[in-house]
């Protein structure tokens, strides 16, 4: 269960998915914009894909939006934006302030997606590969602070969420078959090519260097996540929002010392298929971690820093070491 908060906008009417209700909002006192933006994997059952297109795009400018449009693409009452882009459906969240509020608009937007393809022979697929192994986006955006990103040097940003991009995947992924008929934990691990790219579709790395503010630039900056699975669990959603949150947070207040993985594109690859969470992989200035060995660096230091902050905060905190915990004692215990 996620902490406590009016859960209207999941319920069916349409008015419900169009606007939430922040009563009894658990409180989170970190003052960050995040928000979440996903292509959805799209199959279309009739002959004719462009009539199922228009029919997708007809259906954006009624039924709960403003009037805010530009060709294919629409606001929604919640914030939210519906477009069609590259051939997928894509929902971007509005921003929001806590990681509760990005989980809860996510999962509005997957029945906003379904109710605005209904009745085109079409199905919808919230996962990030196809069968032929393209892939496609669920992408993360977290506000930071531009100062503090102009005193740092840029490499400690990369050096300090790198680690942790790469080894979160084992809360994180949302698994897929690869077309060896093995199972692996990530479905965009294997697609990223670099450690670090200003790409997004191809070329993609861990890393993004985009810096495309969407808010004052002076003031801000906007960190762009590529390198994330798509989740239908919310449990999981609420700790990769979370965890990152508090990441940002180590980062900023400089409560963590940076740390890089030996050759992180290959050990991104290769956590996702460690099945055991046992191999170990190369930390400068540490030896050799395990993947949950490298997630309690970031969970420990987070827990001596923030714990007692508020709420919400105890909250991923309690969740981010029951999960290490399990996965390190008993996996199979997190199956539900």
């Amino acid at each position: 269960m996620l902490p406590s908060k009016n859960k209207a906008h999941l319920e069916a009417s349409d008015q419900a998915i169009s606007s939430i209700a922040s009563n009894s909002s658990p409180k989170y006192s970190r003052k960050r914009i995040m928000g979440s933006e996903q292509e959805y994997g799209i199959l279309v059952k009739c002959r004719f894909y462009e009539r199922a297109r228009e029919g997708m795009c007809s259906h954006y400018g009624n039924d709960g939006c403003w009037g805010l449009k530009d060709g294919d693409r629409s606001f929604q009452r919640n914030g939210g934006f519906l477009y069609v882009d590259c051939g997928h459906p894509e929902y971007a969240s509005p921003e929001t302030s806590n990681p509760l509020d990005a989980v809860l608009y996510d999962k509005a937007g997957e029945l906003l997606v379904q109710r605005k393809v209904r009745g085109n022979e079409v199905r919808l697929f919230k996962n990030n590969r196809d069968s032929q192994g393209n892939s496609f986006a669920s992408h993360e955006s977290y506000s930071l602070s531009r100062a503090n990103l102009i005193l740092a040097d840029f490499d400690s940003i990369i050096n300090t969420t790198l680690p942790f991009f790469i080894s979160r995947i084992i809360f994180a992924g949302s698994g897929f078959i690869n077309q060896r008929g093995k199972y692996e934990i990530s479905q965009r691990a294997g697609v990223t090519k670099n450690e670090i790219s200003g790409r997004a579709t191809d070329s993609r790395g861990i890393f993004n260097t985009k810096d495309d503010p969407l808010m004052n630039g002076n003031k801000y900056a906007r960190l762009h996540v590529i390198n994330g699975d798509a989740n239908r669990s919310e449990p999981a959603l609420f700790l990769k929002f979370g965890t990152m949150g508090l990441v940002l947070d180590l980062f900023e207040d400089k409560k963590l010392k940076p740390f890089g993985v030996i050759d992180g594109l290959d050990a991104f690859h290769r956590i996702s298929c460690d099945l055991s969470f046992s191999e170990r992989y190369g930390v400068r200035f540490q030896g050799e971690m395990t993947a949950i060995e490298i997630q309690r660096v970031y969970q420990e230091a987070a827990e001596a820093a923030y714990r007692g902050r508020d709420e919400m905060t105890d909250d991923i905190l309690n969740r981010w070491k029951f999960v290490l915990d399990s996965l390190q004692g008993n996996p199979m215990s997190l199956d539900r």
